[in-house]
């Protein structure tokens, strides 16, 4: 009985795979866009308090993650 290797060899001439190229771009968005998500979303679920202004401690980082998501969806592409 022949057993099939579940492993496929790589063809050496294929482009690589995008998907962590990918997963980077969409985790950068998330960063980017949590400083105002999350605290519209905690608002919307009735969780609310003076404490939710300050959630802003990644728009600083927003620019960047911005770029990053954008750069990484420009090397998958």
């Amino acid at each position: 009985m022949s057993t099939v290797s579940p492993i496929q060899p790589q063809d050496p001439g294929a482009p690589p795979s995008s998907a962590p190229v990918l997963t980077l771009a969409a985790v950068a968005a998330l960063l980017a866009s949590a400083c105002c998500v999350v605290p519209l979303l905690l608002a919307l679920l009735g969780i609310s308090g003076a404490w939710i202004s300050r959630m802003r401690w990644l728009e600083p980082y927003s620019n960047a993650l911005m770029a990053l998501a954008m750069a990484s969806l420009g090397l998958a592409a």
